[in-house]
């Protein structure tokens, strides 16, 4: 079932309301590699083998920005 615009845009204004900060890209990745790996294994467990194919690929991205970020 498709999510209408009005849901998506409320399931957007709560993820900017965390208290990451937009201005670190490290700590954005991280953020965005925790919540990746619950959609990955979603998708897995639905049989979306390409979708899951690239939440790896966003997952993958991520842990490649932390790592260049890191001292």
């Amino acid at each position: 079932m498709p999510v209408s615009s009005e849901s998506r845009k409320m399931q957007v204004s709560e993820i900017s309301e965390t208290d990451i900060s937009s201005s670190d890209p490290q700590v954005t990745a991280e953020y965005i590699g925790d919540m990746v790996i619950g959609l990955r294994q979603l998708a897995d467990q639905s049989n979306l083998a390409f979708l899951a194919y690239l939440l790896d690929l966003v997952y993958e991205e991520t842990t490649i920005i932390t790592r260049k970020s890191s001292p």
